[in-house]
């Protein structure tokens, strides 16, 4: 339990700190960032604009009423660096892939019913599954093989005993989804 609050308490200290300083502009180079231009219109890819680590410019001391020229020459005005980043790159990423619903076919549970089930996918990536039709004697079937099949990110898992038909045909049904991928 110390040790929980003294976590909590170095981490609130570091987080005020991190805050404080990043507040007054104090610190080193500032990093790259990645920030959002607009977000895209359907089918169009995403967009970000990189910036290039900027350094803090540096100030010159106050003035004193005291030239620092020396006795016979005058000021020029010149080019002054303004401390601004250049213009900004902008580069395309892959817009995320569009989440899906793929029903399997409907198989026999051996005259107990049949087994069917719905996969929703992202990409190639299967994100959920749900049973759409049970056999009358499915046991513990859906909630035993959905787990591991979405682990194994595939139909590839084991039977349940006591509902050999039911597991078997709830897998087919599976197989059917995932293959229409």
């Amino acid at each position: 339990m110390r040790r929980a609050l003294a976590w909590l308490a170095g981490a609130t200290f570091g987080t005020a700190l991190l805050l404080g300083v990043k507040a007054n502009g104090v610190g080193p180079a500032r990093t790259v960032a990645e920030t959002p231009t607009a977000a895209p219109g359907p089918g169009e890819p995403a967009t970000t604009a990189a910036t290039k680590p900027t350094t803090p410019a540096k100030r010159s001391p106050a003035p004193t009423g005291r030239s620092t020229r020396p006795p016979g020459t005058t000021a020029t005005a010149g080019p002054r660096a303004t401390g601004s980043a250049p213009a900004p790159k902008t580069t395309t990423a892959a817009p995320p892939a569009a989440r899906r619903t793929i029903t399997g076919a409907a198989f026999p549970a051996s005259g107990f019913g049949n087994m069917q089930v719905s996969i929703v996918v992202r990409g190639t990536h299967v994100d959920s599954i749900a049973t759409i039709q049970v056999s009358n004697r499915p046991g513990a079937v859906v909630a035993t093989l959905t787990p591991q099949a979405l682990a194994a990110q595939s139909a590839d898992v084991g039977n349940v005993s006591g509902a050999t038909y039911s597991s078997q045909a709830w897998k087919q049904s599976l197989r059917s989804a995932i293959g229409r991928i």
